[in-house]
């Protein structure tokens, strides 16, 4: 051992690529899986712009990128090709084993919205969007365990969360009783 103090070290030194995050923040949006569904069908989608200006929020701070957030979750179905794909990237960056379906999670998200424009009963298929979500943040879940192991995961409700479930189901049960056992021809 040597007692200069400028002398590099001595011991040999693995090329081990650390890429965690050292501030323990994460690079996506961090909530449940069935958070976001759960909030999702009882808002009747109007979360995916929550979520989606999360998602794009992180990303402009990371980046220091000068994106607007509330523009890309109003007009989410232009801009989830290249979010979806920022996700896939980042599960890259950060060793996730697999990969986001990118290009079918965009077309399956794209055609489910253009769904809600339906006529009846088929205006239903526009729910299955929250699949698409929920496969979307359950990557990006993936993807903020590999960077930052210790972060907040944001699985449980908040009050306003439960808010939104009560009033929100509460909605959505008479919209499907309506829908479903209501005659149509009652004056």
């Amino acid at each position: 051992m040597s007692n200069n103090p400028y002398a590099p070290p001595s011991a040999p030194v693995a090329d081990v690529e650390d890429n965690r995050l050292p501030d323990n923040s994460n690079p996506l949006f961090a909530v449940g899986t069935v958070k976001v569904c759960v909030m999702w069908l009882v808002t009747f989608g109007i979360y995916q712009l929550y979520w989606f200006y999360r998602h794009w929020s992180l990303i402009r701070g990371r980046d220091r990128s000068d994106i607007m957030p509330a523009m890309r979750a109003i007009f989410s179905i232009f801009f989830v090709y290249s979010l979806f794909k920022r996700m896939d990237e980042d599960g890259k960056t950060y060793s996730v084993p697999e990969s986001l379906a990118v290009v079918p999670l965009t077309v399956a998200f794209i055609l489910l919205q253009i769904s809600s424009r339906l006529p009846d009963p088929w205006w239903l298929l526009y729910f299955l969007n929250v699949a698409v979500i929920g496969v979307a943040q359950q990557y990006a879940n993936k993807v903020n365990l590999s960077a930052a192991p210790e972060h907040e995961r944001n699985e449980s409700f908040s009050g306003w969360n439960w808010v939104g479930i009560v009033l929100g189901g509460l909605f959505l049960c008479l919209m499907l009783i309506g829908l479903f056992f209501v005659p149509e021809d009652i004056e």
